[in-house]
């Protein structure tokens, strides 16, 4: 059976320091793109790692799509969805699993 190999294509999301990035409210994005560089189908789900730093209290993190099937020799784009609920440092790790064993990190930060 062959296995899916797959290149993303940053490894960091760096959603800035700006004043605005500290008010309640602040939304952004950034988007990773992953690219199935085998012969065969690769499925894949966007596991969001979170070590205590307050997702789903002080701010909410959303990717499109999460999961989902990349074609041979094709590419799928992912766009996280950054939604700040009251100002603070961010800093987790998103890992795109993919079926089969392999995980992708990619470090999310936002400072105030």
């Amino acid at each position: 059976k062959k296995e899916p190999f797959v290149s993303t294509s940053k490894h960091f999301m760096d959603f800035g320091r700006d004043q605005s990035a500290t008010s309640v409210g602040f939304q952004a994005t950034d988007e990773v793109t992953v690219t199935n560089l085998a012969s065969c189908k690769a499925k894949f789900r966007v596991l969001i790692y979170d070590d205590g730093s307050g997702l789903g209290v002080d701010f909410m993190l959303a990717a499109v799509p999460s999961e989902g099937t990349i074609k041979k020799k094709s590419s799928v784009s992912i766009q996280f969805k950054l939604s700040m609920q009251r100002p603070c440092k961010i800093g987790l790790v998103v890992i795109i699993q993919i079926e089969g064993g392999l995980r992708y990190h990619v470090v999310l930060k936002k400072n105030v």
